[in-house]
Protein backbone atom coordinates (compact mmCIF):
# COMPACT_ATOMS: atom_id res chain seq x y z
CA UNK A 1 0.00 0.00 0.00
CA UNK A 2 1.58 3.21 -0.91
CA UNK A 3 1.74 6.17 1.55
CA UNK A 4 -0.38 9.06 1.64
CA UNK A 5 1.67 11.98 0.11
CA UNK A 6 2.14 15.76 0.17
CA UNK A 7 1.57 16.13 -3.21
CA UNK A 8 -0.70 17.03 -5.91
CA UNK A 9 -0.39 13.75 -7.88
CA UNK A 10 -2.03 11.79 -4.86
CA UNK A 11 -4.73 14.42 -4.78
CA UNK A 12 -5.63 13.98 -8.63
CA UNK A 13 -4.60 10.12 -9.19
CA UNK A 14 -6.88 9.14 -6.47
CA UNK A 15 -10.02 10.60 -7.96
CA UNK A 16 -8.87 8.31 -10.88
CA UNK A 17 -7.91 5.29 -9.02
CA UNK A 18 -10.30 2.49 -7.17
CA UNK A 19 -9.09 4.35 -3.58
CA UNK A 20 -6.58 6.75 -2.33
CA UNK A 21 -3.38 4.64 -1.34
CA UNK A 22 -3.70 1.70 -3.28
CA UNK A 23 -0.95 -0.08 -5.35
CA UNK A 24 -0.35 0.58 -8.64
CA UNK A 25 -2.63 -1.92 -9.80
CA UNK A 26 -5.48 0.28 -9.85
CA UNK A 27 -7.24 0.99 -13.26
CA UNK A 28 -5.92 3.63 -14.91
CA UNK A 29 -8.16 5.83 -17.18
CA UNK A 30 -8.86 4.37 -20.62
CA UNK A 31 -7.40 6.47 -22.98
CA UNK A 32 -8.96 9.37 -24.48
CA UNK A 33 -11.00 9.66 -21.34
CA UNK A 34 -7.97 11.05 -19.29
CA UNK A 35 -8.86 14.58 -17.65
CA UNK A 36 -12.13 14.94 -18.90
CA UNK A 37 -13.77 17.31 -15.51
CA UNK A 38 -16.53 17.94 -16.04
CA UNK A 39 -19.12 20.60 -14.46
CA UNK A 40 -22.44 20.04 -13.97
CA UNK A 41 -23.35 20.75 -17.78
CA UNK A 42 -20.79 18.24 -19.08
CA UNK A 43 -18.71 21.00 -20.33
CA UNK A 44 -14.56 20.74 -19.59
CA UNK A 45 -13.76 22.65 -17.08
CA UNK A 46 -10.14 24.50 -18.63
CA UNK A 47 -10.13 27.78 -16.81
CA UNK A 48 -11.95 30.15 -14.76
CA UNK A 49 -9.68 33.23 -14.00
CA UNK A 50 -6.91 35.53 -14.85
CA UNK A 51 -4.77 34.65 -17.86
CA UNK A 52 -5.10 30.44 -18.09
CA UNK A 53 -2.44 30.60 -20.79
CA UNK A 54 -0.32 32.18 -18.98
CA UNK A 55 -0.93 30.55 -15.54
CA UNK A 56 -0.66 27.24 -17.21
CA UNK A 57 2.85 27.85 -19.01
CA UNK A 58 4.39 29.30 -15.72
CA UNK A 59 3.90 25.60 -13.99
CA UNK A 60 4.46 23.84 -17.15
CA UNK A 61 7.37 20.91 -16.98
CA UNK A 62 8.00 17.71 -15.82
CA UNK A 63 9.09 17.36 -12.10
CA UNK A 64 10.67 14.76 -9.89
CA UNK A 65 8.05 14.23 -6.93
CA UNK A 66 9.43 11.27 -5.95
CA UNK A 67 9.46 10.16 -1.72
CA UNK A 68 9.87 7.52 0.22
CA UNK A 69 11.14 4.97 -2.23
CA UNK A 70 7.88 5.75 -4.73
CA UNK A 71 8.88 6.88 -8.31
CA UNK A 72 6.75 9.27 -9.75
CA UNK A 73 7.05 12.75 -12.18
CA UNK A 74 4.18 15.28 -12.43
CA UNK A 75 3.94 16.78 -15.75
CA UNK A 76 1.54 19.97 -15.83
CA UNK A 77 1.37 21.31 -19.30
CA UNK A 78 0.22 24.80 -21.30
CA UNK A 79 -3.24 23.67 -21.99
CA UNK A 80 -3.62 22.87 -18.43
CA UNK A 81 -3.28 18.98 -17.85
CA UNK A 82 -1.86 17.58 -15.00
CA UNK A 83 -0.22 14.45 -15.76
CA UNK A 84 1.31 11.93 -13.10
CA UNK A 85 3.46 9.21 -13.89
CA UNK A 86 4.15 6.59 -11.13
CA UNK A 87 7.03 3.91 -11.90
CA UNK A 88 5.39 0.43 -11.45
CA UNK A 89 8.82 -1.56 -10.86
CA UNK A 90 9.94 0.85 -7.59
CA UNK A 91 8.75 -0.84 -4.07
CA UNK A 92 5.69 0.62 -4.22
CA UNK A 93 4.50 -0.91 -7.76
CA UNK A 94 3.54 -4.58 -8.65
CA UNK A 95 7.26 -4.29 -10.47
CA UNK A 96 6.21 -4.22 -14.54
CA UNK A 97 9.30 -1.76 -16.04
CA UNK A 98 6.26 0.88 -16.95
CA UNK A 99 4.64 3.53 -16.07
CA UNK A 100 1.21 4.11 -15.06
CA UNK A 101 -0.09 7.60 -16.39
CA UNK A 102 -2.97 9.51 -14.95
CA UNK A 103 -4.33 12.64 -15.99
CA UNK A 104 -6.89 15.42 -15.10
CA UNK A 105 -7.68 18.85 -16.63
CA UNK A 106 -7.68 22.14 -14.17
CA UNK A 107 -8.60 25.22 -13.77
CA UNK A 108 -6.56 28.06 -13.35
CA UNK A 109 -8.03 30.65 -10.71
CA UNK A 110 -5.63 33.16 -10.91
CA UNK A 111 -2.19 34.15 -8.90
CA UNK A 112 -0.49 30.66 -7.94
CA UNK A 113 -3.93 28.73 -7.22
CA UNK A 114 -5.00 25.61 -9.46
CA UNK A 115 -7.90 23.69 -9.01
CA UNK A 116 -8.75 20.03 -10.13
CA UNK A 117 -11.46 17.41 -8.37
CA UNK A 118 -13.10 20.69 -6.13
CA UNK A 119 -9.33 20.72 -4.15
CA UNK A 120 -7.87 24.46 -4.74
CA UNK A 121 -3.91 24.07 -4.91
CA UNK A 122 -1.40 26.64 -4.68
CA UNK A 123 2.02 25.69 -7.05
CA UNK A 124 4.73 28.09 -7.02
CA UNK A 125 7.69 27.41 -9.61
CA UNK A 126 10.95 29.39 -8.50
CA UNK A 127 13.46 28.57 -10.98
CA UNK A 128 14.30 24.74 -11.47
CA UNK A 129 12.14 24.18 -8.29
CA UNK A 130 8.46 23.86 -7.76
CA UNK A 131 6.57 23.71 -4.90
CA UNK A 132 3.06 22.49 -4.44
CA UNK A 133 0.39 22.92 -1.41
CA UNK A 134 -2.26 21.30 -1.35
CA UNK A 135 -4.53 19.02 1.29
CA UNK A 136 -1.53 16.87 2.26
CA UNK A 137 0.62 19.84 2.67
CA UNK A 138 3.79 21.02 1.19
CA UNK A 139 6.64 19.70 -1.02
CA UNK A 140 9.28 21.24 -3.00
CA UNK A 141 10.38 19.47 -6.05
CA UNK A 142 13.23 19.34 -8.59
CA UNK A 143 12.47 19.86 -12.70
CA UNK A 144 13.22 16.43 -14.31
CA UNK A 145 16.74 17.28 -15.80
CA UNK A 146 17.79 14.23 -19.03
CA UNK A 147 14.42 12.31 -19.39
CA UNK A 148 11.07 13.10 -21.52
CA UNK A 149 7.77 11.55 -21.13
CA UNK A 150 8.79 10.00 -24.51
CA UNK A 151 11.57 7.88 -22.50
CA UNK A 152 8.26 6.51 -20.16
CA UNK A 153 7.50 3.04 -21.16
CA UNK A 154 3.52 3.18 -20.32
CA UNK A 155 1.80 -0.18 -18.72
Amino acid sequence: MKPSMKIIPLAFACALTIGCGSSSSSTPVPAGQEGNEQDNNGQNNVSAGGDSAAGFAAIAGLWDVTEDGDIQYQEFTTDGQAINWDYDADEWGDGENCYDRFAVNFTYLGGNQYEGFGEVVTVVVNGDQITITDSFGTGTYPRLQGLSTADFNRC
